[in-house]
């Protein structure tokens, strides 16, 4: 899994609590699954988030934050938004994913996440129909050049 990926998926799920069931069916229980939900204007204005998320975390710098979109009558997919993040918060304000630090000190402590995002990743794809999507903008632009939109263009998909 990339810093951020895009699912698309095909089993219909209403909310995020029904998403963290199916998930948490699938994965390690030693991942810890919770829900933030979204909450009243101000603290969406205050977490920058405007949706409820499902977070999935293994430790305190290795974690997955989910968001699912409603569904739309329209289409026959929903869509799942994946980010890696550092969970813990104190943590956070000191390191990033790419830094020196997070390389020889953080990794060193925490190990690596490879383990979690590859079961996130692994759980979409097989228990809710799910294809890993890549919205970057050279995907945008590249469908857009062949008159189609970034869902329909099979070429932007990334390879196992």
């Amino acid at each position: 899994m990339a810093a951020a990926s895009t699912f698309k998926i095909k089993k219909a799920v209403n909310d995020i609590e029904e998403l963290a069931e199916l998930l948490r069916k699938h994965l390690d229980p030693k991942f810890k699954i919770s829900v933030t939900k979204a909450g009243s204007g101000l603290k969406q204005f205050v977490t920058g988030t405007t949706g409820d998320t499902l977070n999935i975390n293994k430790n305190a710098y290795h974690g997955v934050i989910l968001t699912l979109s409603d569904p739309m009558a329209e289409l026959d997919y929903q869509v799942i938004g994946a980010w890696m993040c550092v969970p813990n918060p104190v943590l956070k304000q000191f390191v990033g994913h790419d830094g020196v630090l997070d390389k020889l000190i953080c990794n060193l402590i925490f190990s690596n996440g490879k383990d979690l995002y590859d079961s996130v990743q692994e759980t979409i794809i097989a228990q809710l129909d799910g294809k890993r999507v890549d919205v970057g903008m050279i995907s945008h632009a590249k469908a857009a050049l062949k008159g189609k939109t970034l869902w329909d263009d099979e070429s932007t998909e990334k390879k196992a």
